[in-house]
């Protein structure tokens, strides 16, 4: 299993950006993890950048399953 979580954060200085940040368990003990920072601009899609952090992850996880397997 999985645990993924996400979450926003606003520049209270610059109302024009702010920051969404995902981070997500990497095996099945939850001992390992993946975490990403993504700056994204007013007015963009929350969905895209979730996406985007999704897509990240599992590239990592791909890789890292490839290496030590």
């Amino acid at each position: 299993m999985m645990i993924i979580g996400f979450d926003v954060c606003y520049n209270k200085r610059d109302e024009n950006k702010s920051y969404g940040a995902l981070i997500a368990t990497m095996n099945d003990t939850q001992t390992s993890f993946f975490s990403c920072v993504q700056q994204r601009e007013s007015g963009e899609e929350l969905s895209s950048y979730f996406a985007m952090s999704v897509a990240s992850m599992y590239i990592i996880v791909i890789y890292f399953k490839n290496i030590f397997i």
